[in-house]
């Protein structure tokens, strides 16, 4: 049986060849050159295990398959197995992925794991296949490839890159983006993005260069492009930092400048009100890491000791992580001291409504009572509103008069105030007579009060944001489903999944479909990953696929695909369009695409700031802006011309469905 260490071997005999986009023979096992990087993985996947792996079609014939990090990232998802980077960095033979950006002809990049930290990979032009490093660098996910036998794991400590900028990522300077503008337009490329905008134009821009200097082509800036334009990514940041950051009236520790030579992203942590305490714990991560407090020989340690630097980022990297959270806390507690506050002023102005009502409602039945006895206080109520209108119309004639008198009483004329007064106080018994006698006013404001009562429970249930911390397990964990909170609005997840088994049909072997045979849209390696996280270990075939029963399909789409989609905390309809789309595509794409529409940073995690970003969204805005996207999605793909028109009326059916659903909702709403 193949080995991950075999497979690595065969790599290392490949160090030093040319690097160019072509299609590589994946049956030629004497081939020596040139590779790109996903030709060059799926190359060694083949000779090893004599299979086609990551390429636009699995079937074809091995000696003109084209190979893709983009097939690659698909068959991840579909038939191979998922691991976190720092595991597939202590695993020789793993694969370690970064996913290409979504768009035609983008790049992604994919290397082969030493098993301590190191790769063998088919770099760029200027250096073709050699040995690189997993730290510091983006990756999204490692890959095992079934069929192989791998050592055992050991994690392996894996730091972020210093800075990136791309496109989509979160927390990019204006400043420096205008530096990158300014780079590639220096080095005579063309670059048609707004100024300060990272763009799909300016990846593109930005991969043109990588191309013509011989880089990994991928979009993106990190310290290998940057140095290439001749740009350094921290400085606009940590220059302003470094001139505006003081603790109380102390400059910062030397210390702290240290980390933030290591990891500039420090620097964010350490502002607000915590930075004296957050500084603290940074100058004790370096110390710790470095053996001294002493700034100068702490810098000589750290330069020296590679291991002690990848240490010391991953420290740091968890205290950024941790300041994040506690910011976000922050946040979602104020949030729900405001909801908390609107809810008790509805309530007292639900209380105070309810109190007139009722003295209306009180003073009527009193009065049948007199009226039904034959007594006197009977004409009590006639006798004072006939009072209070006589009043009211003679003091509403008088000034009406006084418009056709030639001279205006001075507003100074005390017996023109106490007129004034008096119709003042007139009109509002007026009012009151007219509740009294007609109810107009009754009705009025017994809609009040059951508009007041639907916002106290809207803002007591919906408004307030999740607690922190309460995110639902993530995408492969064996939690159970969680029942919706006592008073909390009852699942959508039954209906919409019934409407999602109507479209995944029974059991399905198609042989165009790459994902192979599914039950209920349950594929093989879903079944078995499923099963696995559940304890059993049995092997699953095709036959236990057909046997599964929907009680099994129901509990794998609630834990694998609804609460990993946030499902009962999204609105009515658009829970089901992303939910259907989760089932489809998977759950972190659909996660981006609902981000990307809402405006939230696109991480595939959708928490409380995704809600939020949701929550002012109309809903059927969101299910019109995702059927599109839908589509545009399914285009891209190397199956449309085979599937295109099942997931063409697959996306107009769910999203009509999830229109309904919203009727619907506005219609009880109404009722």
């Amino acid at each position: 049986m193949p080995t991950g260490s075999s497979l690595f071997a065969r790599a290392e005999q490949h160090i030093g060849e040319r690097y160019e986009h072509a299609v590589v023979p994946k049956d030629e096992a004497g081939y020596r050159g040139p590779w790109d990087c996903a030709e060059f993985a799926s190359w060694l996947v083949y000779q090893e295990a004599e299979k086609l792996y990551g390429c636009r079609n699995n079937a074809a014939s091995p000696a003109t398959a084209d190979a893709y990090t983009g097939y690659w990232k698909r068959d991840a998802r579909t038939v191979g197995h998922m691991i976190p980077v720092a595991q597939a960095a202590g695993i020789k033979g793993a694969f370690l992925l970064r996913y290409p950006p979504e768009g035609p002809d983008e790049m992604g990049h994919i290397a082969v794991s030493d098993g301590q930290g190191g790769t063998v990979e088919a770099m760029d032009r200027a250096r073709g296949v050699a040995r690189g490093k997993v730290t510091g660098r983006r990756w999204d996910t490692g890959v095992l490839i079934d069929g192989i036998d791998y050592d055992a794991a050991h994690d392996v400590p894996v730091a972020p890159p210093p800075l990136i900028y791309a496109q989509n990522q979160a927390n990019m300077e204006r400043g420096v983006i205008e530096r990158i503008q300014d780079a590639l337009q220096a080095k005579s490329v063309a670059v048609t993005s707004p100024r300060g905008v990272f763009d799909a134009a300016l990846a593109q821009a930005v991969a043109a260069f990588q191309k013509s200097a011989g880089l990994v082509v991928d979009g993106e800036v990190g310290p290998q492009t940057a140095s290439a334009l001749g740009i350094n990514l921290a400085g606009v940041a940590m220059a302003a930092a470094s001139a505006a950051f003081k603790i109380g009236t102390t400059l910062v520790n030397p210390l702290v400048s240290i980390a933030a030579w290591v990891l500039p992203e420090i620097l964010k942590a350490l502002v607000g009100e915590k930075a004296a305490a957050v500084a603290e714990r940074v100058v004790k991560a370096v110390t710790e890491t470095a053996g001294t407090s002493e700034p100068d020989k702490a810098k000589a340690v750290i330069e020296a000791d590679p291991v002690a630097k990848q240490q010391l980022q991953v420290r740091l990297a968890e205290l950024v992580v941790q300041q994040e959270e506690q910011r976000e806390q922050a946040r979602l507690e104020a949030a729900r001291v405001q909801a908390e506050s609107e809810r008790l002023q509805r309530e007292s102005q639900l209380k105070e409504l309810e109190a007139q009502l009722a003295d209306v409602r009180d003073a009527r039945d009193q009065a049948t009572i007199w009226a039904s006895q034959g007594s006197l206080m009977q004409w009590g109520p006639l006798l004072v509103s006939g009072l209070v209108l006589f009043g009211f119309l003679f003091l509403l004639g008088y000034f009406v008069a006084l418009m056709f008198t030639p001279q205006l009483p001075s507003p100074n004329n005390q017996i023109y105030q106490l007129v004034n007064i008096s119709f003042g106080a007139l009109t509002t018994a007026f009012a009151t007579v007219v509740s009294f006698w007609l109810g107009s006013s009754q009705g009025s404001r017994a809609k009040d009060v059951a508009a007041i009562a639907r916002e106290a429970e809207h803002v007591s249930q919906g408004s307030v944001p999740p607690a922190p911390g309460g995110r639902t397990a993530p995408n492969g964990s064996a939690s159970d489903p969680k029942p919706p909170q006592s008073g909390m609005a009852p699942s959508n997840f039954d209906n919409c999944l019934d409407l999602v088994f109507g479209r995944e049909g029974g059991f399905s072997n198609d042989s165009r479909d790459n994902g192979g045979p599914t039950q209920f849209g349950i594929t093989l390696a879903t079944l078995k990953s499923w099963r696995k996280a559940q304890g059993d270990d049995s092997e699953v075939t095709i036959e236990i696929l057909k046997a599964l029963t929907k009680d099994e399909a129901n509990a794998i789409y609630r834990n694998r695909y609804w609460n990993p989609l946030r499902g009962d905390d999204l609105p009515k309809g658009v829970d089901l369009i992303v939910f259907d789309f989760g089932v489809n595509a998977g759950p972190a794409t659909a996660a981006k695409m609902l981000q990307k529409i809402v405006g939230a940073d696109p991480d595939g995690a959708i928490g409380p700031a995704t809600l939020r970003c949701v929550a002012l969204m109309k809903p059927r805005d969101i299910i019109d802006e995702m059927a599109r996207r839908r589509i545009d999605y399914y285009k891209n793909l190397e199956d449309w011309d085979a599937f295109g028109k099942g997931w063409t009326n697959r996306t107009e059916i769910i999203a009509g469905a999830a229109r309904d659903m919203i009727r619907t909702s506005e219609t009880r709403a109404a009722a």
